[in-house]
């Protein structure tokens, strides 16, 4: 059997090194973000000042049901809501932020305590106002999450 040259040895090895670094795990999904189809977010009104406290508290639950870890930063929640004053109660302020970008636009914001959420995980965001929230004529509309590169993932909403 004749040996093979340098150079051809070189081809296979290089050629092999890609095969290997292109196989991937199938268990695991190196997608930086899950799909849009694969998040959802579900609204809420908990309280409507029923404590006479004049605070309304509401509620985003954020679900992941991909294989994709959703990520603890990187990305922002925006939303569309009648335009008022919106907060995140102290307790909640080291997990997310709220923020008025204009108009009735908002964003929520993770924080260094915000979790990491994997498959058919979920957690609530809350938030408060001192508006009168009449049914859900002012709740949220048209959600969307967009990532540190400026990629736009659309999300519907339930309630």
């Amino acid at each position: 059997m004749k040996p093979l040259s340098t150079n051809t040895f070189w081809w296979v090895f290089l050629t092999y090194c890609l095969c290997l670094g292109c196989a991937s795990d199938p268990a695991i999904n190196r997608e930086p973000f899950p799909a849009a189809e694969q998040i959802s977010i579900t609204w809420e009104v908990l309280d409507d000042a029923i404590s006479g406290d004049d605070k309304r508290t509401l509620q985003f639950t954020l679900r992941n049901d991909s294989d994709t870890l959703l990520p603890r930063s990187g990305w922002k929640l925006y939303f569309n809501q009648f335009p008022h004053a919106l907060y995140v109660d102290d307790s909640y302020s080291d997990e997310y932020s709220i923020a008025n970008e204009g108009g009735d636009l908002y964003s929520i914001t993770p924080q260094d305590s915000f979790p990491e959420l994997g498959r058919e995980e979920s957690y609530e965001i809350r938030y408060q106002t001192n508006f009168g929230i009449f049914r859900y004529t002012f709740g949220p509309k048209s959600p969307f999450i967009v990532l540190e590169d400026k990629t736009v993932v659309p999300i519907e909403i339930s309630r």
